[in-house]
């Protein structure tokens, strides 16, 4: 009978859970994390539709998947962006790698990798993005933004 452990970890936030059987023993949990590299979006995700947004394809890219329920956006940012307060209907996003100083609702936060965040229907929100900033966003509309074709 084989005993199975697990190992729980937390990583700015994130809980993270390996199966303690496939860690050699002469390997820490921190030397797998740090041999852990962020891998960029699969070629399958950059060739989903874009929407149209309004700033350049040089300043943020945008692959998207649409259902009558909502919109997934997979967004790359290619240089420094300020996006304007605005507001919509719900929102919910993580940042996957880079930075953003989120504003929403008056209350301002830096957003690194792994950390998330929800913003309900009508709260204002604005952010400062760095270039390289990878994020997935979901919104409750799906028709927030039109889908180039």
């Amino acid at each position: 009978m084989q005993i199975y452990s697990w190992l729980g970890h937390q990583v700015r936030g994130l809980q993270i859970f390996v199966h303690s059987d496939r860690i050699p023993p002469k390997h820490s949990f921190s030397s797998l994390i740090e041999r852990t590299q962020i891998m960029p979006y699969p070629d399958f995700i950059n060739k989903f539709p874009g929407i149209d947004v309004p700033f350049p394809e040089d300043v943020v890219h945008t692959a998207v998947v649409q259902s009558e329920a909502g919109l997934v956006a997979f967004f790359t940012f290619h240089k420094d962006m300020v996006l304007p307060p605005h507001s919509h209907g719900a929102q919910w996003g993580t940042v996957i790698e880079g930075e953003v100083e989120f504003t929403i609702d008056g209350e301002t936060k830096t957003m690194k990798p792994g950390d998330s965040y929800s913003i309900p229907a009508g709260v204002e929100h604005g952010a400062q993005i760095k270039a390289g900033t990878r994020v997935i966003d979901v919104f409750e509309e799906a028709d927030r933004y039109p889908i180039k074709r």
